[in-house]
């Protein structure tokens, strides 16, 4: 079987735990009884708080100007500008001296204020710590105070600034005014002229007259022309005579009429969108359109025609047609005179710039000084209203809650006492763990090796005579039961007719363990022979209380048969080979052919061959036997047998291709 070491798992740790269990409580009672130490002996703190409601700034100011603040939406200091300065020493000193207390007597002792905004809004927390409960409180109701006071001193400042900074603009503006006020009236009276920015105006709103009488006049020659082209077309398809005679319904002419009516009244509601109704234009065409409907209401419903007579409607389409050339006539003279009219006032109008820009200037540099005046003087009141209805800041929510003991808090110091003795106990005890090399449970062995537990022989106390268990129901005798049990179990595919008992090193309860062993696998007459192959320390004979000769030794070498050499027990099926005649080769007899050929012979004898062997550390006797012996059991000795020696036990066995099954603890508890 491969030895390999296992991964740690819950379970190692835990027995590590037990193993160290002393250390690990020892540990943790000390943290703790330090902790409560250190909670009785430490002078305790009481912290307060109180909230307050402050307004926001959207920005901080970079300066003292003036200009700056009045531009500011919210002349106030940002939310992290005011939490600082509701730390800062000076507004914590002027808590102080309202409050009448020296604050260089406090030293260590002076309170620690903290500040913070409760869920990112404009409500501040205001906490004091201090180990004087009532100073905490006074001074958490005092602070606020003396920083609402701060706010308001700083916000009035700021106002009488502006208004010092806007009073001055206003008498710079006041004098640029009057100095330009006075270069007007020298002006005017060097020139003799009257003022001539009001004719400026009237020409240039006779300019615009003209023109818009140039568009209404272009407008009304368009409106004739298409009149005209569309006459000549009704005209087109009328025949030139009549053939019959009667009385014909005088449509033409009415249409012609409301077709000129209804381009009146478009090209008077054209003139609307730009005149009044009382303009002389609209009045014009109102006469027009007042004559167009008299003749239609005049015009007469029906014609007599005769049967060789010429067309009426023809005769009626050239009367249309020459009174609407007349109309395109009379609006074309109209556009000549609107043009003519609108080119002179142009003319007026630049005679009146080219002369007179040098006054313009100057009235109309006054007209921006005085704007600039107004303006001024209503930032001024703006701002003497702010100052004389100012409002409160900073307003307390609560009052100061009652002082609580922040430190120490007894019950978090003894579970972080308690938390830091676990994890220093449980780091000394993996220390001391990893320091003592002895193993004290299978758990250990199976972890190290990753080998199976084949059971644990407790210690008992030895009994008197030469085999230690003693009767069928012996408590020690169903332990080996068990491990006989665990052996069958694991040699299940392949069977081991041959067990080698080896240990690490001596005095681990090897000899005592194969003895049991025998003794505990006989049974339903199973024939178990006992041999003792540790050469050089030989001890079986004593402790199962049978002769020593003749024995191994002497079967190999020939001096005695196996017959002879084979001592009967007091247990039934249970039969002993002694290691015989002392020899100075141990080795070297257990790799020869003859121990070969006397394994042979035993497992012939014997349903189950048990050798004791010499330890498997020191010398190669347990290692030449392990070839022999169809497999191999490990004992270890708890509190004894040493990790290391384990380690480099299983090691030469499995270089020396042994088939171990597991390993059994001695002495455990």
């Amino acid at each position: 079987m491969e030895v390999t070491p296992r991964p740690i798992s819950l379970r190692d740790f835990s027995g590590l735990i037990r193993r160290q269990k002393g250390w690990v409580i020892a540990i943790t009672l000390g943290s703790i009884a330090l902790a409560f130490a250190l909670v009785r002996f430490t002078t305790p703190v009481f912290q307060t708080s109180i909230t307050i409601l402050v307004e926001a700034g959207t920005q901080s100011r970079s300066g003292n100007d003036p200009v700056e603040f009045m531009s500011l939406s919210t002349p106030t200091m940002p939310i992290p500008t005011q939490m600082q300065v509701l730390q800062s020493p000076e507004l914590i000193q002027k808590a102080y001296d309202q409050l009448q207390i020296d604050a260089t007597q406090l030293g260590k002792r002076a309170p620690k204020i903290k500040v913070e905004s409760v869920n990112d809004t404009n409500v501040l927390r205001v906490s004091v710590d201090s180990t004087d409960p009532a100073l905490a409180k006074q001074l958490a109701d005092e602070i606020p105070d003396r920083f609402g006071q701060y706010v308001k001193d700083d916000r009035q400042e700021e106002i009488q600034k502006s208004i010092q900074f806007l009073i001055d603009k206003i008498a710079e503006q006041q004098k640029i005014l009057d100095e330009n006020d006075l270069a007007l009236s020298t002006y005017r009276k060097k020139r003799n002229l009257l003022p001539v920015v009001g004719e400026i105006a009237n020409k240039s709103q006779r300019v615009s007259d003209a023109e818009f009488k140039v568009e209404n006049a272009k407008t009304a020659v368009a409106v004739a022309q298409k009149q005209i082209d569309a006459l000549l077309l009704e005209k087109a398809k009328e025949k030139p005579t009549t053939s019959t005679g009667a009385k014909q319904e005088n449509t033409m002419a009415a249409e012609g009429l409301k077709s000129q009516i209804a381009s009146m009244e478009g090209e008077r509601s054209a003139l609307l969108t730009r005149v009044y109704e009382d303009h002389e234009d609209v009045v014009m065409l109102d006469r027009k359109l007042a004559a167009k409907r008299k003749e239609l209401r005049d015009l007469p419903t029906t014609l007599s025609v005769g049967s060789s007579a010429t067309n009426p409607d023809i005769n009626q389409y050239d009367m249309q047609i020459a009174g609407a050339r007349v109309q395109k006539a009379a609006a074309m003279k109209e556009q000549q005179e609107a043009q003519a009219w609108l080119d002179k006032s142009k003319r007026e109008l630049r005679t009146y710039q080219d002369v007179e820009p040098e006054e313009k200037k100057l009235i109309d540099a006054s007209a921006g000084k005085q704007e600039n005046i107004e303006q001024l003087n209503t930032m001024l009141r703006s701002f003497q209203i702010r100052r004389e209805s100012a409002r409160e800041l900073v307003r307390k929510l609560s009052n100061p809650t009652e002082p609580e003991i922040v430190k120490p808090k007894e019950a978090q110091y003894l579970a972080i006492a308690l938390l830091m003795g676990l994890f220093v106990a449980v780091g000394f005890a993996m220390l001391k763990d990893s320091i003592d090399d002895r193993v004290t449970t299978a758990d250990e062995i199976y972890g190290l090796t990753g080998l199976p537990s084949l059971g644990d022989i407790p210690a008992l106390p030895r009994r008197p005579g030469a085999l230690t268990l003693a009767g069928p129901n012996d408590r020690l005798l169903e332990r080996y039961r068990i491990l006989k049990f665990n052996l069958l179990f694991s040699t299940l595919e392949n069977p081991a007719r041959s067990i080698m008992i080896t240990s690490s090193g001596p005095n681990e309860g090897k000899t005592e363990f194969a003895c049991n062993l025998a003794v505990a696998a006989c049974g339903e007459g199973r024939r178990v022979i006992l041999v003792d192959a540790n050469l050089r320390y030989p001890s079986i004979h004593r402790k199962m209380n049978v002769d020593g000769k003749p024995g191994l030794t002497d079967v190999i070498a020939g001096d005695a048969l196996l017959s002879d050499s084979l001592h009967s027990t007091a247990v039934p099926g249970l039969s002993v080979l002694t290691c015989g005649t002392e020899i100075s080769n141990p080795a070297e007899v257990l790799s020869s052919s003859g121990m070969h050929k006397l394994k042979a012979q035993l497992d012939k004898e014997a349903d189950l061959v048990i050798f004791d062997s010499a330890c498997c550390l020191g010398v190669a006797d347990a290692l030449v036997l392990s070839r022999v012996a169809d497999s191999v059991v490990y004992v270890a000795k708890s509190g004894t047998t040493k990790r290391s020696s384990i380690r480099q036990g299983l090691s030469a066995l499995q270089q020396a291709n042994a088939r171990v099954l597991g390993v059994a603890m001695n002495g455990a508890a």
